[in-house]
Parts: structure tokens; sequence; C-alpha cells
């Protein structure tokens, strides 16, 4: 009599048990909601680099390279006549082909940079292709000109600057001189 008392005890716990889990979500009635899955965004030069890619596939898509056969008969120049889709202004800044702004990318060859350091305009350019929450004074540099070149290029395109643009144009200005002096090391290329 006992054990049946003792197993009809159990039994009512585990019934409880249950119904709590199932009023809880445990098997799927309610309670939590589902999980929500959201794409991460691609970076731009991902994004640039896979249309880019697409679009030169795409228009060779009935381009066939030369066989061996062939490659032997032309005495080994035949080549694989390549279509070159071409790329959009944006699509060439984002994969780093072109600078902000359609500028000339300042490329550094790495044993002239080891011998002499960075000319300050390859400093500068460092910094603008860095992130906006990087803090050092590199990327400091490359906000500042950012901005610089925004007003210089409206200047340029014959737009007249009010008088808060010239000021804040000067300060900018001032700024970088300032954060040059701080960071840059005439030709060492290394900053604190």
């Amino acid at each position: 009599m006992a054990i049946a008392a003792g197993v009809a005890a159990a039994a009512s716990v585990a019934a409880a048990g249950v119904a709590a889990a199932s009023q809880a979500g445990a098997f799927g009635g309610g309670g939590t909601p589902k999980p929500q899955v959201e794409q991460v965004p691609k970076r731009p030069f991902e994004q640039a680099s896979q249309k880019y890619l697409t679009r030169v596939l795409a228009s060779n898509i009935n381009t066939r390279g030369p066989t061996y056969q062939e490659w032997l008969q032309s005495g080994g120049k035949a080549a694989f006549q390549w279509q070159n889709a071409g790329m959009t202004p944006r699509e060439a800044e984002h994969m780093g082909v072109v600078g902000p702004g359609g500028r000339p990318q300042a490329w550094v060859d790495p044993s002239v940079a080891a011998q002499s350091g960075l000319t300050p305009g390859q400093y500068i350019s460092g910094g603008i292709g860095s992130g906006p929450k990087q803090q050092d004074i590199e990327a400091r540099i490359g906000r500042v000109q950012k901005r610089i070149d925004r007003l210089t290029g409206m200047q340029q395109a014959g737009v007249d600057l009010r008088p808060g643009q010239e000021a804040r144009l000067g300060r900018l200005q001032e700024r970088q001189k300032r954060l040059m002096a701080k960071g840059y090391h005439g030709g060492s290329g290394q900053q604190e």
C-alpha cells in the first residue's frame, strides 16, 4: 500500500511538472517567441566586388579560351579573349582602385617606405581609409581631411563658400596642422 501511495505521489508531481513546463513553452506551446534571423549587411568592398565580378562573368558567358591544341598551333600566342565590363566609380572607390572622392591612391612602395617612411600625403590617405570608430591620430587626421576636401571641392566647383564655411575651412586646416605635428614624425612613418 505504501508503495502504491508513493508511486501515485510521484506521478502527480511529474504531471504537475509537465503542466508547468508546457505553460512555460518548453514543449512548443506559446511562452517564448521564435528567434529572429537577420542577415548581416555586407561590407562595401564585398558588395562592390561581387557586383563587378557578376557583371564581368555575365559579359563573358559565351567566351571560351583556346584549347591546348589551338594554343600549340599558335606557338603559345593564343590567349583567352576576356571582355572587361568596366567598374562604376563607386565600385572603384569601394574596392580601393581609387581613393575617396575619385582621387588617385597614394600607393606605398614597401621598400622605399621602409627606408624613408611615409610621405605626409600617404600618411593622411591612410587616415582617410580608416573606419569611423578608429580613434588614433591618423584616423582623426583622415576625418579632418575629408571635411577639408568637401569644402575645397565646393570651392573648385564654383560654389561661393559662406563666411561660416570659410572660417570652418581655416579652423579645419589649423586642426590638421596640429594633429600632423603631434602624430606624423617627418618621414619616419611612426605615430604616437
